[in-house]
């Protein structure tokens, strides 16, 4: 019932896209499973998506932040907001680094290298 009145508010009185609409609605289906809210069930979900890519998982969490603020906004969650100090995780990729070729490429481009 909740979810449905979310969306219901995200659609009426934020005017959000479709597209952000559907997006919303597949993670909170996939949140469902771990409700009723609770700190532990929030972390178990946080487990759960923690094989995503991590654009993923910083969007499910926004969501879910989202969705569990506003229950809390209406009444429907009492308590401290454990949600709130979720991260998402950083990303560990290292940036990309130019080989030989490229790095002669770019002296050879330069007018006047001194």
């Amino acid at each position: 019932m909740s979810v449905n009145a979310f969306i219901d508010y995200l659609r009426i009185v934020k005017k959000r896209s479709s597209r952000t609409l559907r997006q919303y609605k597949s993670t909170l289906r996939e949140f469902q499973n771990f409700e009723p809210a609770t700190k532990k069930s929030f972390l178990r979900y946080l487990d759960h998506i923690s094989s995503n890519a991590p654009k993923t998982q910083a969007l499910k969490l926004l969501v879910v932040k989202s969705y569990l603020d506003w229950k809390a906004d209406q009444g429907l969650l009492k308590g401290e907001r454990f949600w709130q100090s979720a991260e998402p995780p950083r990303s560990k990729t290292l940036p990309r680094y130019l080989d030989e070729s490229e790095v002669h490429a770019l002296i050879s481009a330069v007018d006047d290298p001194y």
